[in-house]
């Protein structure tokens, strides 16, 4: 059997190699430096979130990792002063940084504006189904780690097995289940049943232009559409629906939009548009 390839995940970084593996390969992508220390407690609960983001962003960033401790010259040379100290270095340059153990939604924001189009780069050179064995040998490996579960029902969702990442998800810890990811799944399972039994997207269409008050057509034709990666036209869909009837099916649109923005992720540029104008309709 063929070894599974290791995950892209944040590297340590020395004062001899910080000039090629940083200042030099910044000329080539942006480089995420997180300086840390074994004894810094916020340290320890950030490490994992940069190490996904490693994995998420490969090919489009690097992070590295830098012990304060081992390397004192480079935090003094850069003035560390607290820790855990995060800094986005481009083209040699610091681009933007934080202090502390900020939540990985925070992060992906403040990576969003230096790597607008991240996530679909990231979706076009890794493939799914790769990924998804990848996750699956290391489930089987540690069936204990809920971070490595709660990674492989991210995945079964994204290549269409919700059924069995909302079933994974389900046997999390509660404090997983509340996660970004969690809520990505559950996006992904909720768009994925609203298509289910739905008409094609030709039928519901016809449906619609017969009558432009049939909101389970309008909805299941944005599951359709979001299901097929036209997020917009999805969004589009739904966003007629909330102004038409915010109160069908208990806020249904309301809520399909609210899981889209999950599924797209805060960074998203069609998240942040399409919150504006729903917070608009809602007013």
């Amino acid at each position: 059997m063929s070894a599974v390839p290791t995950p892209a995940a944040a590297r340590a970084v020395t004062a001899q190699s910080f000039a090629q593996d940083v200042v030099q390969r910044s000329m080539e992508v942006p480089v995420l430096v997180d300086f840390w220390a074994d004894w810094c407690g916020p340290c320890k609960t950030l490490s994992p979130i940069l190490d996904r983001l490693a994995a998420d962003f490969a090919g489009s960033l690097d992070v590295v990792k830098v012990n304060v401790d081992e390397e004192p010259q480079i935090a003094q040379q850069l003035g560390i002063r607290s820790l855990p100290t995060v800094k986005l270095i481009h083209q040699g340059r610091i681009v933007d940084e934080f202090v502390g153990a900020q939540p990985e939604g925070v992060i992906r924001e403040m990576l969003a504006k230096h790597l607008p189009a991240a996530g679909e780069v990231v979706e076009a050179e890794i493939d799914p189904a790769q990924k998804l064995a990848e996750l699956e040998a290391r489930h089987q490996n540690t069936p204990d780690d809920a971070e490595v579960s709660l990674e492989l029902a991210e995945a079964l969702a994204v290549t269409g097995d919700t059924q069995r990442a909302m079933t994974l998800l389900s046997s999390l810890p509660v404090d997983v289940q509340t996660k970004d990811r969690a809520e990505r799944v559950r996006g992904y399972a909720m768009f994925a049943q609203a298509a289910a039994d739905a008409p094609d997207a030709a039928a519901l269409q016809a449906k619609l232009a017969e009558n432009p008050d049939d909101h389970r057509s309008r909805h299941q034709l944005a599951a359709r559409l979001f299901n097929a990666g036209e997020h917009e036209a999805a969004l589009e869909a739904l966003l007629e629906m909330l102004s038409r009837d915010r109160s069908f099916d208990d806020g249904l649109a309301r809520r399909s939009l609210v899981a889209a923005f999950n599924v797209l992720g805060s960074g998203s540029e069609l998240t942040g548009r399409y919150r504006r104008r729903m917070s608009s309709v809602l007013l």
